[in-house]
C-alpha cells in the first residue's frame, strides 16, 4: 500500500492539485525547523539581560552567567525550572520570560537567534517542506504551540505574513507582553484546529506536522497530509510512530529508512517523510 517517491515527484503532484483558493497548513518546530525557535530566542534574551530576574532560578541570577551563557547553559536553566515545577510550567515559563518586552523586540531577537543558530548549524531548516511553503507562501499558515513572536520571525524568513501565524501568545497591553496568556492559551492539539476554524480555515487542502499534537489539524485536511518522522533516538519520535500505528491501519508498513513514502486512505494522500 505504501510506495516510495522522490520529493520532486511529490512536489509535482502537489502543485497540480493546489489552486489559488486552497490553504496549506504547517507546524513549525520539527516540521519546518529542526530545532526549537522559542528556546533559541529565550537563550538570546537571557544572554542579553532582557529576562525578568524573578523568572530565573536564584542560582542563575548572575550577570557573568548571562554574558557567557551558551545554549547548553540555557537548557540547564530550563531543566531546573522543569525539575522544580514540572514540564507543564516549564513550557509556560519559556513563553513567560518574554513578558515585559514589546512584541517587536521579541520578534527582533528571535530573528537574530535564528540567524545565529542557522549560521552555526545549531538548528536548520528541514530539507523539503520550507521549499513547498515558499512556493505557496501567500496561501500558507504556520500553526504552532511555540511562542507567536518567535514563530513570526521564522514566518517572515519564509514569506508568510504575520496574520497567518497562529501560536501561543501572552496578552499585549500597549504593545508590551504581560505575564498572562492570551486566549486560547497553549495552541496545541484541538486548539490548533479550533484556532484555524476561527480564522475561517475549516478544510485546508494540505496539513504538515510531526507530532500527535498536529493530528486534529491533519484530520481537517481534504487531500494531503504530510507526516515528518524523525529518528527514533530523538525524544518523542518513537511515541509519534506508535501514535500513527494506532490511528492508521497501514502505518506499521512505514519504512524506517530515510525517504518519502505515500499511501492513499480515506480519499487522502498520506505522505511520510522519514528523516
Amino acid at each position: 500500500m505504501i510506495q516510495s517517491y522522490s520529493f520532486e515527484e511529490l512536489l509535482q503532484s502537489l502543485k497540480k492539485s493546489i489552486g489559488s483558493q486552497h490553504h496549506l497548513i504547517f507546524d513549525c518546530d520539527g516540521t519546518l525547523l529542526d530545532g526549537d525557535v522559542s528556546s533559541i530566542t529565550g537563550w538570546l534574551l537571557m544572554k542579553h539581560g532582557m529576562v525578568d530576574q524573578e523568572l530565573i532560578p536564584k542560582n542563575f541570577r548572575s550577570e557573568s552567567f548571562y554574558m557567557n551563557m551558551n545554549l547548553l547553559d540555557y537548557e540547564r536553566v530550563r531543566e531546573q525550572v522543569e525539575g522544580e515545577f514540572g514540564l507543564g510550567y516549564a513550557l509556560e515559563w519559556e513563553v513567560l520570560i518574554q513578558s515585559g518586552l514589546p512584541q517587536e523586540t521579541v520578534v527582533e531577537y528571535a530573528g537574530k537567534a535564528l540567524d545565529l543558530s542557522l549560521q552555526n548549524n545549531w538548528v536548520r531548516l528541514v530539507n523539503h517542506l520550507p521549499t513547498l511553503l515558499k512556493s505557496f507562501s501567500k496561501q500558507s499558515w504556520i500553526v504552532s504551540g511555540s511562542s507567536r513572536p518567535t514563530v513570526m520571525a521564522l514566518a517572515r524568513k519564509v514569506g508568510v505574513h504575520d496574520e497567518r501565524v497562529i501560536a501561543t501568545e501572552l496578552e499585549l497591553l500597549d504593545g508590551i507582553y504581560m505575564k498572562r496568556f492570551a486566549e486560547p492559551g497553549f495552541v496545541w492539539e484541538e486548539k490548533k484546529a479550533k484556532s484555524l476554524q476561527k480564522k475561517g480555515v475549516s478544510h485546508p487542502l494540505f496539513v504538515a506536522g510531526d507530532s500527535p499534537g498536529d493530528w486534529h489539524m491533519m484530520e481537517m485536511a481534504t487531500e494531503w497530509v504530510w507526516c515528518v518522522l524523525w529518528p527514533e533516538s530523538r525524544v518523542g519520535a518513537k511515541r509519534y510512530r506508535k501514535f500513527l500505528e494506532e490511528k492508521l491501519p497501514f502505518a506499521h508498513e512505514i519504512p524506517r529508512e530515510s525517504g518519502h513514502y505515500m499511501a492513499s486512505w480515506q480519499n487522502k494522500n498520506w505522505i511520510f517523510e522519514v528523516v
